[in-house]
């Protein structure tokens, strides 16, 4: 032990990090210390890559009421509901296609109906909300798709 206490403290020395103070942020030897900002920016993204899915649909009623992109209810005796849709989840993707490159509630309603109009499976990629203490927000306005 006081033999591998003496190696760190020697690789300290020759890398010239003897000023530097031991903190959570010194990597041990042999590997490269990150920057604290760059680590919290890359958990962010993970975080909301985790929170991200994607599902297929059948060319039939989804039972889904959204305003835009977000779903504001769900019919509990169609698709969405039995793959998991919930209500304060965020259309992301329909089809590869971004929905915030659409033009607002009507062209992403447009884009479902032509998705389901075509006869094929589709999907859509939703984001599910971040729980916090405040609650979910709730858009006033709605359409059915």
């Amino acid at each position: 032990e006081d033999n591998a206490l003496s190696t760190h403290w020697d690789d300290r020395k020759k890398r010239g990090l003897m000023g530097v103070p031991v903190g959570r942020w010194d990597a041990p030897a042999g590997q490269e210390v990150r920057n604290p900002i760059e680590l919290f920016r890359q958990r962010g993204e993970q975080a909301i890559a985790q929170r991200e899915v994607t599902l297929r649909f059948e060319p039939k009623k989804l039972g889904i009421a959204h305003d835009g992109p977000n779903i504001i209810t769900v019919d509990e005796s169609a698709q969405a509901y039995a793959r998991g849709v919930r209500p304060g989840w965020k259309m992301v993707e329909i089809q590869n296609r971004p929905t915030d490159a659409m033009d607002g509630a009507q062209e992403i309603k447009n884009v479902l109906e032509v998705s389901k109009a075509i006869g094929k499976p589709f999907t859509i990629t939703f984001q599910k909300p971040r729980i916090d203490h405040y609650g979910l927000w709730s858009p006033l306005s709605s359409s059915s798709a």
